[in-house]
């Protein structure tokens, strides 16, 4: 089978008092990558673009049983969640300082440790970046075929890659 690539938006909730999205479409993340682990197994790979607090990859491991070492989540800076004692609980092996608009760099070249994912995600991150649409095509690249799935929230649309105008996207 083919990839499956699904995007999933936000739309005003009806209060503009106090301007908080909602999500348009119902689409539990978890839920996703425990149908995939249920039909794969543990052997699976996770990428988390952007993964913030690392609650997403700390649950796989935690609920799902992926290994820390088929886990990984990137950010621009370190926020993950830490425990009573102060030690992250994402652990330093499944996390990397990283530039999300850099997923065609050798970081994820086909030869590195990294290589290809099953899942990909990412919650928001794309509001951040310069050319959200180059950064998606990249993501896209680096998912593993045949079934790969990638889960991106909030790509917005009506960027336009440097040194283009809206007119020419």
């Amino acid at each position: 089978p083919a990839p499956a690539y699904t995007l999933w938006g936000d739309a005003w909730d009806g209060d503009e008092a106090d301007g908080r999205f909602r999500p348009a479409a119902l689409l539990d993340a978890s839920e996703v990558l425990r149908a995939l682990v249920a039909r794969r197994g543990t052997t699976m790979r996770v990428l988390d673009i952007g993964c913030g607090d690392s609650a997403f990859l700390v649950d796989a491991h935690e609920r799902l049983g992926l290994p820390w070492s088929q886990l990984l989540g990137v950010g621009a800076e370190d926020e993950r969640a830490r425990g009573a004692d102060g030690a992250t609980l994402l652990p330093d092996s499944s996390f990397a300082l990283f530039n999300a608009e850099a997923l065609d760099g050798p970081l994820f070249a086909p030869e590195s440790r990294h290589g290809r994912f099953d899942l990909i995600v990412s919650w928001s991150t794309s509001w951040h970046l310069v050319d959200p649409l180059g950064s998606l095509c990249a993501a896209l690249d680096i998912l593993a075929s045949p079934g790969g799935v990638l889960l991106i929230h909030g790509v917005p649309f009506s960027h336009t890659a440097p040194g283009e105008s809206a007119a020419d996207a």
